[in-house]
């Protein structure tokens, strides 16, 4: 019997625990969050700056380029006009405006990506607290967004909540 007894009590407790889990199913929830993201004002807001932006930094290497085609063609028509030493400065022109524009390409490009980041930041953080208010009010466990592209598979045990997301965040129409 002595022996029997840690056997039995091992026994009880995997009952207990196996219940336990039983009882607390965990609650999935899943929502497309890109289209979330898509119906909401302030993305729109977003990228109409981001746009604006990106047309004026556009516009800037434009004018940019034709001053250099415009400095390499006098170049070329005129090339053995110049001495040497004027040759040699028209030529280090070229290349400094060459490299003046690539500096700028890549700086724009970082700038775009950066001004979309702030703008973006706010509504993600919006959508994040929706998020967070919709899990802790329904229960859920676990909430994955089907956007990513990493999920295969939503069973039944998985509810969409995009529509309470939607909701929290005042999104009536789609």
């Amino acid at each position: 019997m002595n022996k029997q007894l840690p056997l039995l009590i091992f026994a009880g407790l995997m009952l207990n625990i196996s219940s336990a889990f039983s009882q607390n199913q965990l609650k999935i929830g899943h929502a497309n969050l890109v289209e979330i993201l898509e119906l909401l004002p302030e993305t729109d807001s977003a990228q109409q700056l981001i746009e604006k932006d990106t047309k004026a930094l556009e516009l800037m290497l434009e004018e940019m380029q034709v001053e250099y085609n415009k400095q390499l063609d006098d170049y070329q028509q005129d090339r053995d006009a110049y001495s040497e030493v004027i040759r040699s400065a028209k030529e280090a022109d070229i290349v400094d405006m060459q490299n003046r524009i690539q500096t700028f390409q890549q700086n724009a490009t970082q700038q775009l990506q950066q001004r979309g980041a702030e703008l973006m930041q706010p509504i993600y953080d919006r959508i994040r607290r929706a998020i967070d208010e919709v899990g802790k009010r329904e229960g859920y466990a676990y909430i994955l967004d089907t956007s990513k592209g990493s999920i295969v598979f939503t069973g039944a045990g998985s509810n969409d909540i995009a529509a309470l997301i939607k909701l929290e965040l005042g999104i009536t129409n789609e």
